[in-house]
Order: C-alpha cells, then sequence, then structure tokens
C-alpha cells in the first residue's frame, strides 16, 4: 500500500525540522484533520485556524477589507494574506492557506464552484496557486484541495532540501 501523503508530508517536515500551521476557509478544517490523523504529527504541526466566514477572516485573521472588496474572498490574493497572517499567528516555518467554493452553487463574487486558491509561505517565500476541480461533490473539491497541498509542500521541501544540500 502506497504511504498516505499526509505521512509523507510529517515525516519530510520532521527530517528537515519544520513546523506546520493551516489557515483554512472552505475546507473547514480538513487539512489540519489529516495532518493530525497522522501519529507524531504533534512534533511538527501548531494548529490551525478555520475562517469559513468572511467577518471571521476580517476579525479574527484581520485581512484588510479593502483586498476581500477588490480580489474577492475566493482570490489569490486573499488566500496570500491568509498565509501572511497565520505566520504572525503560528509562527511555523510552512504555513498554508485554503479559499475556495466547493459548492453547490456559484457564491458570492461570482466564483465558480470547484475553484480554489492554496498559498504555501516557506521560509519566508510564499507560493500560490489555483486548482478548479469540475464535476465533483463538495467533498470532492475539499478532498482534491487539502491533498493538493499536501504535495505542493512536498515539493517545495523537497526543491529546498536538495538546495541546501549542494
Amino acid at each position: 500500500m502506497e504511504e498516505n501523503i499526509f505521512s509523507k508530508l510529517v515525516n519530510a517536515l520532521k527530517e528537515e525540522h519544520l513546523t506546520l500551521s493551516s489557515i483554512e476557509s472552505f475546507t473547514g478544517g480538513l487539512f489540519s484533520k489529516s495532518v493530525t490523523d497522522i501519529s507524531g504529527s504533534s512534533q511538527v504541526f501548531f494548529g490551525s485556524l478555520v475562517t469559513y466566514k468572511t467577518s471571521i477572516k476580517e476579525d479574527v485573521l484581520h485581512i484588510k477589507k479593502e483586498i476581500i472588496d477588490k480580489y474577492g474572498v475566493v482570490s489569490k490574493q486573499t488566500s496570500i494574506e491568509m498565509v501572511k497572517k497565520g505566520k504572525e499567528m503560528f509562527n511555523t516555518d510552512v504555513v498554508v492557506s485554503f479559499t475556495g467554493n466547493a459548492g453547490p452553487t456559484v457564491c458570492e463574487d461570482n466564483k465558480q464552484v470547484g475553484e480554489c486558491y492554496i498559498s504555501i509561505l516557506y521560509l519566508d517565500n510564499i507560493y500560490s496557486f489555483s486548482y478548479l476541480f469540475k464535476d465533483l461533490s463538495r467533498d470532492g473539491v475539499r478532498n482534491n484541495s487539502v491533498n493538493s497541498a499536501a504535495k505542493e509542500i512536498l515539493k517545495i521541501i523537497s526543491k529546498n532540501s536538495i538546495k541546501n544540500n549542494n
């Protein structure tokens, strides 16, 4: 059986002595649950904040209303702000954020069902990804999003590990 992507992620974080946190919206804590399902994750995972409502993004996470008004809550710009604020909140080496529309309908800022934005802050560098998971259920969109994020974090860790070893 292939090793779970989250087992690989936790092991890579341990090997590189890196810490992880997440700021989640439409995934509702699924990423943090997937990480904490792995035995030993407490050595690397600090925590998560689920900012499902826009007002929580503004009032708790302190995302500027102007960013949300200009770009929408489901946007690359909002996901980038989410990881920056997550870094301030958790002070981890790696922060991942999720904002998107899992459906079943188009959301208030006309974002398509399955449209999502993931940002990853890795040692002060920010990487952003956009996905459109078409024709999937809510759970399918959410599961694909958290799995995609785990894979992207692993790629970033691997690429930076190779650089540091040369």
